[in-house]
């Protein structure tokens, strides 16, 4: 939630970090549970900082944050751009 607030004040490269830190935590969260609410907010994350990379030009970083989204995502639930 920092991260979001970060963004919105402008302080993109911080949203960064504090996302990024969110990542790993839930990362480890989800390797101890596989509990599928972890998976979800995990999938939330990894598109959130891929928006973030996207303002500050990281392409290749935004692309790989955005495909380990897209990659956990059950098949239903993905949609053609």
């Amino acid at each position: 939630m920092f991260g979001l607030v970060c963004e919105r004040i402008g302080h993109t490269e911080l949203a960064i970090e504090r996302t990024d830190h969110a990542i790993t935590v839930l990362e480890a969260a989800y390797e101890e549970t596989e509990d599928p609410i972890i998976e979800r907010q995990f999938i939330i994350v990894n598109t959130t900082v891929a928006r973030l990379r996207l303002a500050v030009r990281d392409y290749e970083g935004a692309l790989s944050s955005f495909q380990t989204a897209l990659g956990l995502l059950p098949e239903e639930g993905r949609t053609r751009c």
